[in-house]
């Protein structure tokens, strides 16, 4: 018998004692009224009718009995009902969901994943695995009516799970991402890669497929960028990486450089890059403001070369015309700086640069590891629109780093991550390793005459230096003349007055070919 006839059965039970007790009632005190009525009254009756009140109280009382035990089945009845119903409408939405798939994919870590989310009651399913150098990534597809943001609210309980130092990362895109650390993580040494084809390319790290992870900072919607990361997150070499890359694809006809290395160490190997540098490598904060107003006035000198020129962009300059990549891997020594003059002018400058550099082919690299928003003024950090946060020591510096909410702090530091390109998803990549006592071995094998700074200083006051003598003889090879030798390295033109820097320069080179026989 089912449970829909058991219930039948039970109702008709429950009204046929129901209407036994109500009988019973009515019996009752019909025959406890019957003396008080004329017909009790009458004298051959009155006798018996006096009688009635015993036979009465006993109706009622066994009514009362029956009564009793039958409201107890109506409400049972009416709880069993309700539970049926429940269990009823329980089973109409349990239908509509596929139940918890407890599997058993021959691999412990995807094993113990999937059965941990089950105990929560988040169903997934396995889809595969890619290796990557620091970590291994699960791709996972929630099955129907899961919410799949909650996922990453029990990253903590998989790493006790598994036992892992850090917490794992869950992303969300196609699939959800769940990243792994490898306990043998492996780093990416750099390496010089192709030339990407656009129009001024970055190498910023590479992706879990080992992929090379390039930005053309030459579109409009990507001209500047912000790293940020916690003491230890690679923040500095991610920043060699993009800078070493930019040399191994771009001439100082096509680039150059303004240095801002305010922590003194992490740049000053750049001091050999020679006509690759705008200006020299400066380290001081008052220098650094001096170069930042250079560099507004640059802007504004080439913004006259372009209205006389009629275009709106570098890239439709017809003169060679370099780019200029400024770059500072703590930006905050600068816009937080004690001094206030320093500190409002950098940041004036800086958020005219964001505004409007891009146009006239100057771009800004700017780094912290200080990512608070008093100290990096929001005009300035939302004008560079290709971001990338390292690990970080809580999750909400992602926030303000890059404007998405990231896992950053379970990231595993030395390189490792999320990269934000306007209109992209946010990637998750890894910057190559650059030996910091090997720098100037990723550097260009450049010519003496890149490695130096022209217009040399007049002779009479500056005696050559070897790279300098060498730069000035590769020079009179290429133009085979010493007029042209002269005007190219000291900038001067003829002049036939004895004595002039002009004949002291010419009189040099002179003495250079007859010496080294060119």
């Amino acid at each position: 018998m089912d449970i829909q006839q058991t219930f039948k059965t039970a109702k008709r039970q429950f009204i046929h004692e129901n209407t036994q007790a109500w009988s019973l009632a009515l019996a009752g005190w019909t025959l406890a009224v019957i003396p008080f009525t004329p017909f009790g009254m009458y004298p051959k009756i009155s006798p018996l009718a006096r009688l009635l009140p015993a036979p009465s109280m006993g109706l009622l009382i066994l009514s009362a009995v029956k009564g009793s035990k039958v409201d107890q089945k109506g409400d049972w009845l009416m709880m069993a009902e309700g539970a049926n119903t429940l269990a009823q409408q329980s089973q109409i939405l349990a239908s509509a969901f596929p139940k918890a798939i407890r599997q058993n994919t021959g691999d412990p870590i995807v094993d113990a994943m999937l059965n941990k989310w089950a105990e929560f009651g988040m169903m997934v399913k396995f889809v595969g695995k890619s290796d990557g150098a620091a970590f291994h990534r699960y791709y996972l597809e929630p099955l129907s009516g899961q919410k799949v943001d909650k996922l990453d609210k029990y990253a903590q309980d998989l790493q006790i799970k598994l036992k892992l130092d850090t917490a794992p990362v869950v992303t969300y895109g196609k699939m959800v991402n769940v990243d792994i650390p490898r306990t043998d993580r492996q780093f990416i040494e750099y390496r010089t890669e192709p030339k990407p084809d656009g129009l001024f390319h970055a190498l910023l790290g590479y992706d879990i497929n080992n992929n090379p992870i390039t930005v053309d900072f030459g579109d409009p919607s990507n001209p500047h960028y912000f790293v940020g990361g916690c003491t230890g997150s690679g923040k500095t070499m991610q920043m060699q990486t993009m800078l070493v890359s930019m040399l191994d694809w771009y001439t100082p006809d096509e680039l150059q450089f303004a240095i801002i290395d305010t922590k003194a160490t992490d740049f000053r190997f750049c001091e050999k890059l020679g006509r690759y540098l705008w200006k020299p490598v400066v380290y001081d904060p008052t220098d650094a403001v001096g170069i930042l107003s250079e560099l507004v006035a640059e802007m504004d000198r080439r913004g006259e070369l372009f209205r006389v020129a009629d275009v709106g962009n570098i890239a439709d300059y017809p003169e060679p015309l370099p780019r200029i990549a400024v770059f500072n891997d703590e930006i905050t020594d600068l816009t937080a700086h004690q001094d206030k003059e320093i500190r409002e002018t950098a940041q004036n400058q800086l958020t005219l640069l964001g505004a409007k550099g891009r146009a006239f082919g100057i771009h800004v690299f700017a780094g912290t590891q200080k990512p608070d928003g008093k100290r990096l003024p929001t005009a300035f950090r939302d004008n560079l629109p290709v971001k990338l946060t390292l690990k970080t020591t809580g999750k909400g510096d992602s926030k303000l780093i890059t404007g998405h909410l990231l896992p950053s702090n379970h990231l595993l530091g030395k390189g490792d991550g999320f990269l934000v390109v306007p209109g992209k998803e946010p990637l998750r990549i890894q910057a190559p390793f650059i030996n910091p006592t090997k720098s100037t071995q990723y550097l260009p094998h450049l010519p003496a005459r890149d490695q130096v700074v022209v217009p040399l200083p007049k002779p009479k006051d500056h005696e050559l230096t070897e790279v300098e003598t060498k730069a000035v003889l590769e020079t009179y090879k290429e133009t085979k003349s010493v007029p042209k030798t002269v005007t190219a390295m000291w900038g001067l033109n003829k002049t036939g007055t004895v004595g002039s820097p002009y004949q002291q320069a010419r009189a040099l080179v002179t003495k250079l070919i007859e010496d080294k026989a060119v």
